[in-house]
């Protein structure tokens, strides 16, 4: 009922996801038809739990969202019967990004008046903070956040600092876990086997599509990589569809891969996309993947002649020091 009183006022590019909150599937979708959408569920407890929600599944699609803040009344159909379609145009050009959503939550949430509401707010901002890719947006809001609170800048961002301290470590041991499943399953594909014998070359290819997803502003305006260079050819295939995207400006998502690769490859895919990679130190990380993925194919084009399993076998016996070897470094 909240399109049709939307698209009765004259707003003809309203979609309802008709169900209890929108799927993954539903994200996809309006993903190749729209860059943007404006959030605009019930103000209602069950309906600001459905926005946070629905809030992340378009992140993971690379649609940007805006958040429809409604006084006065529960839904879009009961304000534009009260307001008329003037005011609800207005509603939606002021329309709020994700922070500014979760800010006016905490701001309901804490009372800042008081010492405890005004540590727990910052708490909570800090982690919001954190997540912010662009510095220069994240500037704003912690001048923003420090004059509304009447603290000091350095002490929002010494906290901000030890979060992304946390964070790190939390990813360096995830990486370690990681590591450990790719070696419990590297004798489950032969016609992988080269490339699992370098974990460090395989996780770096993996980063390489992470961080083009997640922020394609750390990449130079050349491809710094062929698709060649890929020991993995799905993901060669991937990054070569993903750079066409990334130079003709269009939003970049694995969904928009869906019509060239298979149910399992998308399933793996998404694996790989859903693993953390700090955004933090990008342009570095970018040049320590590219830097392994060269140097790895260049020994791969070296040793084309090689049999692998046999390689792969000499590699372990040199490293443990069987075959009355014996490394002394």
């Amino acid at each position: 009922m909240d399109v049709i009183a939307i698209h009765q006022a004259g707003f003809d590019n309203a979609v309802a996801t008709l169900g209890t909150a929108l799927t993954e599937e539903q994200a996809r979708l309006i993903s190749q038809y729209a860059e943007r959408v404006v959030l605009a569920y019930d103000s209602d407890g069950p309906g600001q739990a459905a926005t946070k929600r629905a809030m992340n599944i378009f992140d993971e699609v690379g649609v940007k969202v805006s958040v429809l803040s409604m006084t006065g009344a529960k839904d879009p159909d009961e304000f534009i019967k009260k307001y008329g379609t003037e005011r609800f145009a207005m509603l939606l050009d002021n329309s709020r990004n994700p922070v500014e959503f979760e800010l006016s939550k905490l701001r309901t949430t804490y009372d800042t008046a008081q010492a405890d509401g005004k540590v727990g707010y910052l708490k909570e901002a800090c982690k919001l903070f954190a997540g912010i890719r662009n510095p220069v947006e994240r500037e704003v809001y912690i001048t923003q956040t420090a004059n509304e609170l009447a603290i000091s800048p350095q002490a929002i961002k010494a906290q901000i600092e030890n979060l992304d301290k946390r964070e790190s470590y939390r990813q360096r041991k995830q990486q370690r876990a990681d590591t450990n499943i790719y070696i419990g399953r590297m004798a489950a594909a032969k016609d992988d086997l080269q490339r699992r014998t370098n974990l460090r070359y395989a996780m770096a290819e993996e980063g390489v599509l992470r961080l083009l997803l997640k922020d394609e502003s750390v990449f130079p305006e050349e491809a710094p990589l062929r698709q060649e260079e890929f020991s993995s050819p799905l993901l060669g295939r991937v990054y070569a569809s993903l750079w066409e995207s990334h130079m003709a400006g269009r939003p970049l998502s694995i969904s928009s891969l869906s019509g060239e690769l298979t149910g399992e490859e998308m399933s793996h895919l998404t694996g790989v996309v859903q693993k953390p990679e700090s955004p933090a130190g990008g342009e570095r990380a970018l040049a320590d993947y590219c830097r392994v993925i060269r140097e790895e194919a260049q020994k791969r084009t070296a040793g084309a002649g090689t049999d692998p399993l046999a390689a792969a076998a000499e590699k372990y016996k040199n490293k443990k020091g069987y075959g009355g070897k014996h490394n002394d470094g």
